[in-house]
């Protein structure tokens, strides 16, 4: 397959995955309510006779979908890597300074990933 394709294919499935996310996220806020209010009521109706998922379906749909988009956002930036790669040097031209960039979005990254993935295993 080429990598055009490839990219194409994991950018339809990101945006694809954003939307369920952020679907299910204002399901989840608005609609599906531990304590519905009654502004939402009829939408809540429509939405499970439509969707047939109660508050824990779109949790769970929230929660796997959000990992989905993780696990392909990393694989968007590993295939873009080279693109990522050449920003970098371009703008940062030092080498050391440039390794101590890329370390530090590494911890930031981990350190925004991390918390979320072990409050759910």
């Amino acid at each position: 397959m080429k990598k055009t394709t490839l990219n194409l294919i994991i950018d339809l499935l990101m945006m694809v995955a954003m939307g369920i996310v952020s679907f299910s996220g204002f399901v989840l806020q608005y609609v599906a309510r531990r304590k519905p209010t009654l502004e939402f009521e009829q939408t809540r109706q429509v939405v499970e006779a439509v969707f047939g998922l109660n508050r824990r379906g779109w949790h769970d749909a929230h929660l796997y979908t959000s990992y989905i988009l993780l696990a392909l956002l990393v694989l968007h930036v590993v295939l873009h890597w080279s693109s990522v790669s050449t920003f970098f040097h371009r703008v940062v031209p030092n080498t050391t300074l440039r390794a101590v960039l890329y370390i530090l979005l590494f911890v930031i990254a981990l350190l925004a990933i991390i918390p979320w993935i072990a409050a759910y295993m």
